[in-house]
């Protein structure tokens, strides 16, 4: 029996296996989080002495600093940025499921919109997927935490799909930056 992939397994596998970027450079990394080079310059000089002599995590090659994606949430704004981007959201909580069965894209876009009624004061950003045997899938995040979202989800796809024929999870978001990434990855 395939044993079920957890979160954190899932973003390993597809970092170590799909050969996604591994580090960033500072330009990019501005891009992503929204902060000034000033601030870039800052965070960086503590992350240089952190990691010295760590060339895994942070290093310079053609004057250009190169810095691994565990690294980058050491940027996020402390406060709220002026520039908003998908990645300096307060996004807490990642919520994935998957079916027994194949249903297309318009079904699971109707579940989605379903829970965007239900839940009207939380954002939410989304993906769907197809797995390597053609099955639509669902990943999410969302800035409500976990305990609000939950039992809402599960009630409103136990009143579409019959509680045996789907699998959900939904989880507090260690490390936005890869989370985002992994959401991404098809587009």
């Amino acid at each position: 029996m395939i044993e079920k992939l957890n979160y954190e397994s899932q973003l390993e596998r597809y970092y170590r296996e799909l050969k996604t970027k591994k580090f960033y450079s500072t330009t990019q990394i501005i891009h992503m989080v929204g902060i000034c080079k000033r601030t870039m310059r800052s965070r960086l000089a503590k992350l240089k002495t952190k990691y010295k002599n760590m060339n895994s995590m942070l290093y310079m090659k053609d004057n250009k600093w190169h810095i691994h994606r565990d690294l980058v949430h050491y940027f996020l704004p402390k406060y709220k940025a002026k520039t908003q981007t998908l990645y300096n959201q307060d996004w807490r909580s990642f919520i994935t499921w998957a079916t027994k069965d194949d249903y297309d894209k318009e079904y699971h876009e109707h579940l989605i919109d379903k829970i965007q009624q239900k839940l009207p004061g939380g954002r939410f950003y989304w993906a769907i997927e197809q797995t390597k045997n053609g099955v639509n899938h669902v990943h999410m995040v969302s800035d409500l935490s976990q305990d609000k979202i939950d039992e809402t989800i599960n009630l409103i796809l136990s009143d579409y799909i019959s509680e045996q024929a789907y699998r959900l999870e939904v989880v507090e978001i260690l490390n936005k930056i890869n989370v985002i990434d992994y959401i991404q990855k098809d587009r």
